[in-house]
């Protein structure tokens, strides 16, 4: 089962890894795993999308957290968006702002 964890780099070195993930599976549409995290910062709230796989259809699901909280390492205050498009097999997004 997929994981999302975090590593700190200075670009070539990683300077941290934590031990635990920092987001995992949580309902159905997750139970066989959450990966290919890309992240989008707006206004202090980082908006994250991802792949939500349940070992049926691999869907595109979105969550959020405070800039903040994850840089104190707060990463029970993800909140769950829900799925982008339900029931169609996607892996990728992209969410940007446009200025």
């Amino acid at each position: 089962m997929s994981r999302i964890g975090l590593a700190v780099t200075d670009g070539c070195n990683v300077l941290e890894r934590l031990p635990e993930p920092v987001f995992a599976p949580q309902d159905r549409t997750e139970k066989k795993g959450i990966e290919d995290p890309r992240i989008t910062i707006i206004d202090n709230k980082i908006f994250m999308l991802y792949t939500a796989y349940d070992g049926v259809i691999a869907q595109i699901a979105a969550a959020a957290i405070g800039l903040d909280d994850l840089l104190n390492k707060r990463f029970d205050k993800w909140e769950r968006k829900g799925l982008a498009f339900q029931d169609i097999w996607d892996k990728d997004a992209l969410l940007f702002r446009k200025n």
